[in-house]
Formats: C-alpha cells, structure tokens, sequence
C-alpha cells in the first residue's frame, strides 16, 4: 500500500530536491546567467530553493513526526536529523543568499559531519540501512563542502557528490512511500 500521509517523505524529497539544485550548481554550474547581474539573481534563487527544501522541508518533518511518533526509536531519530538538519542547512543557504562569507559555514559542515556519523550508526543499528546510507553519504558531502566553504576549491567534486545524495534521497522517499522505511 502506498502511503503519501508520511511527513518522511517531505524530508526526503525536500533533501533530495535541495541537493539536486545545490549539486547541479556546484558540478556544473547549472543554472547559469548571460551576465555578472543575472548570475546572482541565480544563486539568490537557488539559495531560496535550498532554504524552502533543505532547511524548512526537513524542519516541519521533524515537527510532524515529533508531534505524530510512535514512541519508535527510529522515528525519533528521524525527527530528531530532520529538525537538526532543517536548521543546519536552512542557516548554509541563508548564509549563501545574503552572500555572506562562507567561511563560517565549515562549523556547520562540521556539526553535520559528526551528527550524521553517528546519526547513521544508530539508524544502522535500528534496523533502517537505507536510512543509514544516506546519513553516511551526507558525511562525505560535507567532508567535501569543507574545502568548497574555506578556500571555494573542490566545487565538481562535492556537487557530484552531492547529487548523488540526490539520487540516495529520492530513493528513502520511494521507499517511504512503499512503507519500507518507517
């Protein structure tokens, strides 16, 4: 039976959506302007995606899902990514629309560098590999944005590999979908 009542599914597609804008960008420059005015109203628009999908999607699915749980652990785990990760990549794109140095953003690449380490481990843990996958595939995104924030080296790299989290994103949505994944 397919379920589209689940809030899983909007963080999955919400986090699945900003990193295809956000990869897309990164890897090949995708969507691009004519001219130096049109380039940033680009990326002003794609930091407006990625706050909407990123940051606000994945906040309201942890708020749905603390609201609505079950008492599961691995709803709870959820919940709990979802509301960090909301906030985490809601302040990296507002930080990229008002174009402010990036710099800082490493400290947020760290913070979900180390929450998604172990937010994987537990969900492996709980029986929801998928769910661990994905985690685990952030973890190398950002060990890649790192650089990307610092120095703005090693764009292709991180948005190949950030479209790959695209890829593994839609896959959690199908599979909540599908009632695989709880």
């Amino acid at each position: 039976m397919i379920n589209l009542a689940n809030p899983g599914i909007l963080g999955a597609f919400g986090y699945g959506t900003a990193a295809l804008a956000y990869g897309a960008r990164l890897a090949f420059g995708f969507p691009s302007g004519t001219n130096e005015a049109e380039n940033k109203s680009i990326e002003k628009a794609m930091a407006a995606i990625g706050f909407m999908f990123g940051g606000v999607a994945q906040l309201l699915t942890g708020i749905f899902l603390f609201a609505g749980h079950s008492g599961s652990p691995i709803i709870m785990d959820i919940a709990t990514t979802n509301c960090i990760f909301g906030m985490l990549w809601g302040a990296i794109w507002l930080i990229e629309y008002f174009n402010i140095n990036t710099k800082a953003c490493v400290y947020l690449d760290i913070a979900i560098l180390v929450y998604t380490l172990f937010a994987g481990y537990w969900a492996y843990a709980l029986g929801e590999p998928l769910v661990a996958y994905l985690l685990w595939s952030i973890t190398v995104l950002n060990i890649f944005l790192i650089p990307v924030h610092v120095k703005g080296i090693g764009k292709v790299i991180a948005g190949i590999v950030a479209l790959e989290n695209c890829l593994i994103a839609y896959y959690v949505c199908y599979h909540v979908m599908m009632g695989t994944i709880h």
